[in-house]
């Protein structure tokens, strides 16, 4: 299984409903039925999400960076009726300014639901699982092409 895959069996087993599942530079979401995911999270902003993430909901930190951000992508498209709009400015002097926003809080609380909420717990757990799955192939295929 592939990310496009995995990412668009847990949408769907989430939701019920079918995503476009695309490949992009940031995570992000139309808040209807396109999800835009990169599997390397590795600048200062993702590390401050998850800061942020972990802060707000401790259990958090027993998942990776990409189960986070699917799950806030998730809670874009779950709470847009709710939405405001307020995050969609590029002019914040901090990372917590932007994730202090109506929009980014309540996507995040949407997804801190989700990971609170036990009956998930093992569907979480098979989702990290198959997850580790794709970045291990990964790795094992580029070690053989330095190799």
């Amino acid at each position: 299984m592939k990310h496009k895959a995995l990412i668009r069996k847990f949408c769907k087993d989430v939701t019920g409903l079918d995503f476009h599942i695309c490949k992009g530079k940031v995570w992000e979401t139309d808040c209807y039925d396109t999800i835009y995911y990169t599997d390397g999270m590795a600048d200062e902003g993702d590390a401050a999400f998850r800061l942020n993430f972990v802060k707000r909901c401790p259990i958090a930190a027993c998942y990776s960076d990409f189960t986070l951000s699917l799950l806030h992508e998730l809670g874009h498209v779950m709470t847009s009726c709710d939405m405001t709009g307020d995050s969609a400015s590029d002019e914040f002097e901090t990372y917590e300014d932007y994730f202090a926003t109506h929009d980014e809080t309540i996507a995040t609380d949407w997804a801190i639901r989700f990971i609170s909420n036990k009956r998930n717990a093992s569907f979480l757990d098979y989702f990290e699982g198959e997850y580790k799955k794709i970045q291990r192939k990964k790795l094992v295929k580029k070690s053989k092409k330095k190799g």
